[in-house]
């Protein structure tokens, strides 16, 4: 499908209010500091509402983006080095594009690529951009790149639906108020700012290829019927498809005798005692890694990613203020680097409140991650529906081809 996309324009949206000089250095804690420079991309595509124009909506978003970002301050800031964010009220782009086709043609498409289309452009320093694309149709897209540096996928979706619901109610009076203080949990390292980190871009040996796979409720049920353990242990629905996705991958890989590395990203909010407030910004997340051989089941791989969520329990938050779990982890980091292991990722967003964006003409048709240019990448995402799951799998794409082959997709 030939997406064309015209720009139209392009300006910096500031915050509303100045940000206090009290508050203008926000502090990058541990977690944030170990998590690649690379942006969260999604798109929420809207279906068309012929009872607000183009220059409403327009309007709408840009005027509701200042207000959120007074809210969000360090959003509209720009990042130094790897240890904090200036809240300087720089501003984040803010683009709007038109696109010569009709909503329904991207929204049903299970190619990937075409995505790009409706992101809007980024640069190292910046936390935040935007593009509005509007389609022929009416319809609305709404790109969002979002630093990682900064936040995680539940950050990104505080601030997102806080900027909906100040758009639709014309005041961010009751939205609840995000807490920036993540550092003080997980102290940052002097050390790490030193460090040269890798771009995103420099983990991709080959070309990257993303496809969408959808999975129905009843799907999912089956997979988890399959990978039930022998004590009768029912695997999640994530577990499940983490499991397929593995077997199917190892299937594919033709090298004899190799080992995985496997990463999940776990939610550390609620893992804490006491639990963090649900509106922590930040990346208030863990990184489980286990080693799985290449014979081993996809249900194996469960299991051993359940087993090492359960170190992660009370305690745990209480390790990394004292910068024991810091040290730990970065000795850790240096012996996986030196081992010639297949590594892959998964991360789920399953039962984020993503649908909930209604800026004033309803909720999203859909919403679609933008993946980044990362191989051996899994991402978990609930269907509009809640029964289903969409997974964003990025593979190299001689893989790719293999594993479509493999499920004749």
């Amino acid at each position: 499908m030939e997406t064309e996309t015209k720009l139209i324009s392009i300006e910096t949206i500031t915050p509303s209010y100045p940000t206090p000089k009290s508050l203008q250095k926000h502090q990058l804690s541990y977690l944030d500091q170990t998590m690649l420079p690379s942006f969260i991309h999604l798109v929420y595509f809207y279906s068309p509402n012929p009872k607000i124009s183009n220059s409403e909506k327009s309007k709408q978003l840009k005027k509701s983006l200042s207000e959120a970002l007074s809210i969000y301050y360090p959003l509209a800031g720009r990042l130094v080095g790897n240890l904090y964010v200036d809240c300087n009220d720089a501003g984040i782009p803010f683009s709007e594009a038109e696109a010569d086709i009709d909503l329904s043609q991207v929204t049903t498409n299970q190619n990937h690529t075409y995505l790009k289309k409706f992101l809007p452009l980024t640069t190292d320093d910046l936390c935040l951009a935007i593009q509005a694309t509007f389609f022929r149709c009416g319809g609305l897209a709404v790109g969002i790149s979002f630093a990682h540096k900064i936040g995680d996928g539940l950050s990104f979706v505080l601030f997102v639906n806080t900027w909906s619901a100040v758009a639709r109610d014309g005041s961010g009076g009751g939205v609840a108020l995000p807490k920036f203080d993540t550092a003080t949990y997980a102290p940052p390292l002097d050390v790490l700012n030193e460090l040269q980190q890798p771009a995103a871009e420099g983990l991709k040996e080959e070309e990257v290829a993303g496809r969408i796979l959808t999975f129905s409720a009843t799907e999912i049920a089956a997979l988890q019927e399959r990978y039930a353990g022998s004590n009768g242990r029912r695997p999640t629905r994530v577990e499940a498809l983490s499991a397929f996705i593995w077997s199917v991958y190892t299937e594919i890989k033709s090298e004899p005798g190799w080992v995985g590395l496997v990463y999940k990203m776990a939610n550390l909010r609620s893992r804490a005692e006491p639990p963090l407030s649900e509106y922590q910004f930040g990346n208030v997340i863990v990184t489980l890694r286990v080693d799985v051989a290449a014979g081993n089941s996809g249900g194996e791989l469960t299991w051993k990613l359940r087993d090492a969520l359960k170190e992660i329990d009370g305690g745990y938050l209480g390790r990394l203020k004292k910068r024991e779990v810091q040290m730990e982890e970065l000795t850790a980091h240096t012996q996986d680097s030196q081992r010639a292991m297949e590594r892959f990722f998964f991360s789920s967003w399953c039962r984020f409140p993503f649908y909930e964006a209604d800026f004033g003409w309803g909720g999203p048709e859909r919403v679609i991650n933008g993946g980044s240019p990362v191989k051996n990448v899994a991402y978990f995402m609930d269907t509009k529906s809640g029964g289903g799951i969409e997974i964003l799998l990025q593979l190299t794409k001689s893989n790719m081809d293999k594993l479509e082959a493999r499920l004749m997709l």
